[in-house]
């Protein structure tokens, strides 16, 4: 359901059970989607300790972020955004175009 979901589970028997997710990730790089929300929508449904969602860097990123907010606010644990630099324009030197924000509640 997520593109990186890190859990800690327990053996019993032959069957492996999750106990406890720790982070779920979510990512949208495409510049051309309007709707990060319908992404960002799936950090809502996890039940992660920590949650965070990557996206293109944007030229307005408050925009962005007054956007997610609301689903931000629905979502259990703490809530992280990092807007990094489109794939596009990856050239090893992007450390510094590294956005990050948490979501307070």
């Amino acid at each position: 359901m997520h593109d990186i979901t890190l859990s800690r589970s327990v053996q019993i028997g032959e069957l492996w059970y999750l106990t406890e997710v720790l982070w779920q990730v979510e990512s949208e790089l495409a510049l051309d989607r309007p709707d990060p929300v319908h992404d960002f929508n799936k950090l809502v449904l996890g039940s992660a300790h920590h949650k965070l969602f990557v996206a293109s860097m944007v030229p307005e990123p408050e925009n962005l972020l007054r956007t997610l907010e609301p689903a931000a606010a629905r979502c259990t644990g703490r809530v992280f955004l990092a807007l990094i630099p489109h794939p596009d324009h990856w050239d090893g030197n992007t450390a510094g175009g590294v956005r990050t924000w948490q979501f307070r509640r």
